[in-house]
């Protein structure tokens, strides 16, 4: 059986790859193409308003939809104790890890630094 070599970093078409199964499941991503702040789980979130089956769907970078359940404040702790309110966070118990929006937590009042070992820390502007 021929061995398939996983892609690092850029292609030639400024496209970055990330390989999703090298993240622990259940954690958050960072994203700077995604539209809203996502959450797979009701634990943090706040005054959230449950949405009618069928009332709004995600598309996935595969293509296929997926439901929104709620949408609501969700509250996120890091280690650090500091809480990032992540407001108009869309519920979607379907998609495998919570996403961040880079751009959003910036208008949302908060600094992300990135280091050179690939660390991101995030605090109140």
């Amino acid at each position: 059986m021929k061995k398939k070599k996983l892609s690092q970093g850029a292609s030639t078409s400024h496209i970055f790859t990330i390989e999703l199964y090298s993240f622990l499941s259940k954690s958050w991503i960072y994203d700077t193409g995604c539209g809203t702040y996502i959450c797979i789980t009701t634990q943090g979130l706040r005054g959230s308003k449950k949405l009618k089956p069928g009332a709004l769907s995600l598309y996935v970078g595969d293509g296929h939809r997926t439901a929104v359940e709620a949408i609501g404040t969700y509250h996120l702790e890091l280690l650090s104790q500091l809480v990032i309110v992540l407001n108009n966070c869309h519920y979607a118990p379907s998609i495998t890890r919570g996403v961040i929006l880079v751009s959003r937590l910036f208008d949302d009042g908060f600094v992300n630094r990135f280091d050179e070992n690939n660390v991101i820390s995030v605090s109140k502007k």
